[in-house]
């Protein structure tokens, strides 16, 4: 109505809106029609029925569609989310019936059905919104809220698992409100104050899930998890270790990261809590009957933190608030009404599907999806998000900060530290039962890259002299042989709980008792076995301190985790695949910039080699004339100027693919799929020199090639333990190298940026190589393979076991032994 209100104070022609109650009338009239203006009608599309479910009294709100029907001659305008569920619903016949010989005009920034999709007029999604910097960033975190999947094998949940994913989504979201306190400090006008909000599938029955959710956040409120600490640094590493949002090429900041770390449970009790200490709960009843509100008893200074927004709380608090104290606000104040102010207290909002329509907020910095992410939901899941991704950095402005325009940026005071500290605010942070079913939910979204255009010449090598081999694994059959890397006082731990706890009731408390309650045991015997040393390796890092049922659940999955051995080589066909995938952001550069790139690949020095060959070719086999071949060749031009300065384009004949694309990502992130790191692109251009020398290692083999291997999109790997994190995990080296002389033939995985991870890790992947490839077991198997890796840095580290892998003489890593 605003919209419309502004529109008519500046033009001559005006919209004139009226209740679809009032058509009758102003048809009766002779009003429908005018020089100057038109008549749209408006109603809620919930309310549209027919003659059964109307109510026969004048003042009732459902109307009967046939009254309306106008010979099918409407042009409908229609929110997407309330048009109906699914293809049989009455509701879109009504709108088809009432523009059968109009139009309806649907808009969604969340289509979800392929109909929807192919019909769309102008895509404007949830991604090309985001990618036009409009919105929130939008980050699926890499937890999951295992305790609240339901097993078909069991009716219990893991409360280790629910308590600890709550505390981290509570652990950033304090992170985020402190954030929010600085910005504030700059200048109370920026940004909003944030909200987390859960949603579940169940609410009132029992043993719901957002029961259980409110259970564990009372766990939270009352005491300290003992391990806080522990949880917050796997918070921390996992962002670390993926920055990436779901849509663009924003990143997380490591500002925010680094936040995150530094939250201490008295914050969790000031910025979640709003209490200066920690306490049981007690509950406030409004006079509406479908919210609850919530707030720290004992403390002296304690707002209402919480909120739960149900159809009827009444039924939800029976049984679960027993015991708790139930206060009663006479007041007929909605304090869902008042929670977009800035004052509200509430942090956390509760519900089950009522946040998908019919309310906006740019509040909301996380969302909690409980059993909702599956297949059948893919609609309430976007819309739900759609409603929280809204942002206002700055009064009347709804892009993030750094996509204003710079008239926009200027007028904005200290923009520097606001910048510094906005990250966290212009984020929408996922938690979910199933991060799986989340990303597929996102991977239904159409064009999710289409901003990202593929560059045209890049071919891969046609025909190679030699095969190219690549290790191909299976899982072992033997019992598992891998120690697990345990601090040495939690073993003591672990061992004291288990001599004064009851068999029975440790195994009923056991993640996979189900699967095999044998394979639970003998977890317990390598526990108390007399001679640790056969099953663990004792390390003098602290104690995490997690619980033991906890630790003895992460140990049980290690050891029943199957682990990789090689199982042949096989010859490359389509596992090196990222190089048909080099894009460039179109929104970042312009059609005729990537046309100059495109010339650069196709005037590339080893493809003007390739084509002077296939003109001599051609010449040979009389195809072409003498002339022919002058006239061609001298089109083809004796030397080429590269005119793009967006990348850095590179010619060595020996690679898998070519050209090389280089760009260190600090300068431009315009690309993807290229080589953008600075180690890789210092031992690319090193290694362009080497090949220049005269007496270069590499001229003694009879023929070798190498390749870039992209992480994840490529499917050469070395498969290792992640002892940090107790799991099979895959190692990408950079590159490989393939090198054949006489019968002997050499893989050669090379890494530059492999110390980057640090040292634990880097020495979990070099366990990893050497158990799989330096061994007699694998000598005896293939006599003439060897396979080698090398850590391509100049940079020494005090430890053994690395140092023998660091290497930056070519000489030394190429030579023939």
């Amino acid at each position: 109505k605003e919209h419309i209100v502004e529109f008519n104070k500046h033009s001559n022609f005006t919209l004139e809106l009226n209740s679809l109650k009032n058509y009758e009338k102003i048809k009766n009239d002779n009003n429908l029609f005018t020089t100057d203006s038109v008549n749209i009608f408006y109603y809620r599309s919930d309310l549209i029925d027919n003659e059964s479910n109307v109510s026969k009294k004048t003042d009732g709100k459902r109307l009967n569609y046939e009254n309306y029907l106008n010979g099918g001659k409407w042009y409908i305008i229609l929110d997407e989310a309330h048009k109906g569920k699914d293809e049989l619903s009455t509701k879109k016949n009504y709108y088809n019936e009432m523009a059968k010989n109009g139009f309806i005009f649907n808009f969604s920034a969340t289509f979800v059905d392929d109909i929807d999709k192919i019909s769309t007029v102008y895509n404007f999604n949830l991604a090309k919104f985001n990618e036009a910097g409009y919105g929130k960033n939008i980050k699926v975190v890499d937890e999951e809220f295992k305790g609240f999947n339901k097993s078909k094998n069991r009716e219990e949940f893991n409360p280790n698992d629910k308590k600890d994913i709550i505390l981290k989504s509570c652990i950033m979201f304090t992170a985020i409100k402190k954030k929010y306190e600085i910005l504030k400090n700059i200048d109370q006008n920026l940004y909003h104050n944030p909200l987390m909000i859960t949603v579940a599938n169940t609410v009132n029955i029992k043993n719901a899930d957002l029961k259980l959710y409110f259970l564990s956040l009372l766990n939270i409120a009352k005491e300290k998890p003992i391990n806080f600490d522990e949880l917050k640094k796997d918070l921390t590493n996992k962002l670390l270790n993926n920055k990436k949002y779901i849509f663009g090429d924003e990143v997380i900041s490591e500002n925010f990261i680094t936040s995150i770390s530094n939250v201490s449970y008295k914050d969790i009790l000031i910025h979640v809590f709003n209490s200066s200490s920690n306490g049981v709960i007690e509950c406030k009843r409004t006079s509406l009957k479908d919210e609850l509100l919530f707030k720290i008893k004992t403390s002296s200074k304690s707002e209402d933190f919480a909120m739960l927004k149900i159809s009827d709380v009444k039924s939800w608090s029976n049984g679960i608030l027993y015991g708790y104290d139930i206060s009663k606000d006479i007041s007929n104040k909605s304090y869902f009404d008042t929670i977009n102010e800035k004052q509200s207290t509430i942090n956390i909002l509760m519900g089950s599907k009522i946040f998908s329509e019919g309310w906006d907020s740019n509040r909301p910095n996380i969302i909690n999806f409980l059993n909702i992410g599956s297949s059948n939901a893919k609609k309430y899941v976007m819309q739900t998000m759609g409603r929280g991704v809204r942002i206002e950095p700055i009064p009347n402005t709804r892009k993030r900060l750094q996509n204003l325009n710079y008239e926009e940026l200027e007028n904005i005071d200290n923009k520097n530290e606001i910048l510094k500290n906005a990250n966290a605010l212009e984020s929408l942070f996922i938690f979910s039962t199933s991060k799986q079913d989340i990303d597929s939910i996102f991977a239904e979204l159409p064009d999710k890259e289409e901003q990202f255009e593929r560059l045209k010449g890049i071919t891969k090598i046609e025909k190679t002299k030699i095969p190219l081999y690549i290790p191909k694994y299976k899982q072992k059959i033997e019992k598992q042989d891998i120690a697990y890397n345990f601090p040495k006082a939690e073993h003591v731990r672990v061992n004291n709980f288990l001599k004064r706890s009851s068999l029975n009731v440790i195994l009923m408390n056991m993640i996979d008792i189900n699967s095999s309650s044998n394979l639970a045991k003998r977890t317990i015997e390598k526990l108390t076995f007399s001679d640790h040393k056969k099953y663990f390796v004792l390390n003098g890092r602290d104690d995490s301190g997690a619980d033991e049922l906890h630790l003895i659940n992460k140990i049980d999955n290690f050891f029943n985790t199957k682990h990789q051995d090689i199982d042949e080589f096989i010859e490359l066909s389509d596992e090196i695949k990222h190089y048909k995938d080099i894009k460039v952001n179109m929104a970042k550069i312009t059609q005729s910039q990537k046309e100059d790139i495109e010339n650069d690949i196709s005037n590339s020095a080893t493809n003007l080699e390739d084509k002077k060959d296939h003109l001599k070719k051609q010449f040979d086999n009389r195809d072409i004339t003498i002339d022919e071949l002058m006239e061609k060749t001298q089109k083809l031009g004796s030397k080429t100027v590269q005119k793009s300065r967006l990348v850095e384009i590179k010619n060595l004949k020996k690679h898998f693919y070519t050209p090389l694309l280089m760009k260190d990502k600090n300068e431009n992130d315009f690309f993807r799929n290229i080589i953008n790191e600075k180690s890789e692109i210092d031992f690319i251009n090193n290694l362009e020199k080497y090949l220049g020398e005269k007496n270069n290692k590499l001229a003694c083999y009879d023929n070798w090639y190498f390749s870039k291997i992209q992480q994840v999109t490529d499917n050469i790997y070395i498969p290792y333990v992640d002892y940090e994190k107790s799991k099979i995990a895959k190692f990408y080296p950079d590159f490989i190298f393939w090198l054949k002389k006489d019968d002997k033939y050499k893989i050669k995985f090379i890494d530059p940026k492999g110390l980057n991870q640090g040292v634990y890790n880097t020495k979990d992947k070099l366990e990893g190589f050497e158990k799989i490839f330096i061994n007699d077991k694998f000598n005896k198997k293939y006599p003439t393979f060897k396979v080698e890796l090398y850590l391509y840095n100049v940079e020494q580290k005090n430890h053994e076991l690395i140092n023998k892998y660091v290497e930056f003489d070519f000489d030394e890593i190429f030579k023939i032994s």
